[in-house]
């Protein structure tokens, strides 16, 4: 069984989103995006919608990412 990386991406600018998130989101058999943060809502709520992310997995705070998405 092939192992599947699961993928939090900070940042879904330029290349957040249009290149390592694209090339991940095209590859579903070796990724999966599970989280996303940025500090612009509409930019973040079109990668949502891009790469099938649950609202509830989405930020606009880095400290609350963190917290979320690390392990303490």
């Amino acid at each position: 069984m092939k192992k599947i990386f699961t993928v939090a991406i900070i940042g879904c600018g330029s290349r957040g989103q249009n290149a390592y998130g694209k090339l991940m989101h095209a590859r579903k058999d070796e990724f999966k995006i599970v989280s996303l943060c940025d500090i612009n809502q509409k930019i973040l709520e079109i990668a949502k919608n891009r790469f099938e992310v649950d609202g509830a997995n989405c930020f606009t705070d880095s400290e609350q990412f963190f917290k979320e998405n690390c392990d303490s």
